[in-house]
């Protein structure tokens, strides 16, 4: 990803390598990624989680390693042959023209779905990789992480905007080695998500009706809880689930903190539906947060779901 900063936002971003949109393939795009880490400033964004341990390395038939990134001169002396994503990773990052690395969802950030409990990879995220890994603490301070599953694109292209008015990567989260970005005086990943969901009630006669715009979920400690999802979602008459918060039924809002509540997807207006996952309806989808954007996710919110052992 390449940042043509000169009078923004008359500039631009390039995306030069990624492989689900990119029509080159082979060499013509490996020559292309050579050539740009040594003559061209970049960004290093990184979507997916880094594994370290190649399980079917070993296996018979010549099977494929899923580990492998391309064949790529990396510049060790090697010359142009199969490297593996954690080794192309480490070279981009670590080259004189990188100007940070955006790690780009949960998997690219902390190591996600594919670093859960019983992976046979190793995987993780992009900062434990490159400073913790490897050893390379100089690039501390140009990791930026935007988790979330999915993340919002706002959360990435912000630092590189940044970088291309400033010159510099945004302030970031380091109080915990989250490195999660901040936007502008208000960190991204600061707005609690239970205190700042809308929430609704399911009247019957009128349908979903929004009862309080922000807040709501913050009643967590009064009496009137949602005990059955199903009801909340109109699925009853939810005559006893006015003013409910959804936290016994699986929500993590109340320990997680990205922006979704006010940034949402999809359009956000007042005539979009279904703008995020949780929220009141129609904008949003009334489920529980399955606090997505956090470094424990997913083992540390599971399980999402339990059986009903009545039915």
């Amino acid at each position: 990803m390449r940042a043509g900063w000169a009078n923004f936002p008359n500039g631009y971003i390039s995306l030069d390598y990624q492989t689900e949109v990119m029509a080159s393939a082979g060499d013509l795009i490996t020559d292309h990624v050579e050539c740009l880490e040594a003559n061209t400033p970049y960004f290093l964004a990184l979507s997916g989680a880094i594994p370290l341990i190649d399980p079917h390395v070993n296996t018979p038939k010549g099977r494929q390693p899923f580990s492998v990134a391309g064949s790529f001169d990396t510049g060790d002396g090697g010359g142009k042959k199969e490297r593996t994503i954690a080794e192309v990773v480490e070279w981009l990052a670590t080259s004189a023209n990188c100007l940070g690395v955006v790690a780009f969802g949960t998997c690219a950030s902390f190591g996600g779905i594919p670093a859960a409990k019983g992976n046979k990879t190793a995987a993780t995220g992009a900062y434990n990789f490159l400073v913790n890994y490897k050893g390379h603490t100089v690039l501390k301070d140009k990791i930026v992480n935007c988790p979330g599953c999915a993340p919002h694109p706002d959360w990435m292209i912000y630092p590189v905007a940044y970088f291309i008015l400033n010159g510099a990567l945004p302030a970031l989260d380091t109080t915990q080695v989250l490195n999660r970005v901040w936007y502008g005086n208000n960190q991204v990943f600061s707005r609690n998500v239970q205190k700042n969901t809308a929430r609704a009630i399911y009247t019957g006669d009128k349908g979903y009706e929004v009862f309080c715009e922000a807040g709501a979920c913050a009643k967590y400690s009064q009496t009137n809880l949602c005990t059955d999802l199903g009801a909340g979602l109109g699925n009853g008459d939810g005559t006893n689930q006015k003013e409910w918060c959804t936290r016994p039924e699986g929500c993590n809002g109340f320990m997680a903190s990205p922006d979704c509540p006010t940034r949402r997807w999809n359009n956000f207006d007042d005539n979009t539906v279904n703008q995020w996952c949780v929220g009141a309806l129609p904008r949003g989808s009334n489920y529980v947060c399955q606090g997505c954007a956090e470094p424990d996710f997913p083992d540390g919110r599971s399980p999402f779901f339990s059986s009903d052992k009545n039915g």
